[in-house]
């Protein structure tokens, strides 16, 4: 099952994306959010990393994953 969810939250940091030990070629993306007073990273597509900016606040809209257990942020866009 996927759930669909959608959420503001501001962008803090920008770590370098990893690879995968059994393929290198395989890279995964996270971005360090905020929310209120709480914070952590979250994974998101190749193209929601390469939109955002640290320190800038977006409207993020992503997919949980039942069978996988993970959030994954699809698209953003940035809040006015």
């Amino acid at each position: 099952m996927r759930i669909k969810v959608e959420s503001v939250l501001s962008v803090i940091s920008k770590p370098e994306f990893t690879t995968s030990k059994n393929d290198p070629n395989q890279k995964f993306y996270k971005i360090g959010i905020i929310s209120g007073d709480e914070a952590g990273m979250l994974g998101c597509s190749e193209i929601v990393y390469g939109q955002v900016e640290a320190g800038n606040t977006y409207v993020f809209k992503g997919e949980y994953d039942a069978q996988w257990k993970s959030l994954r942020l699809t698209s953003a866009t940035l809040k006015k």
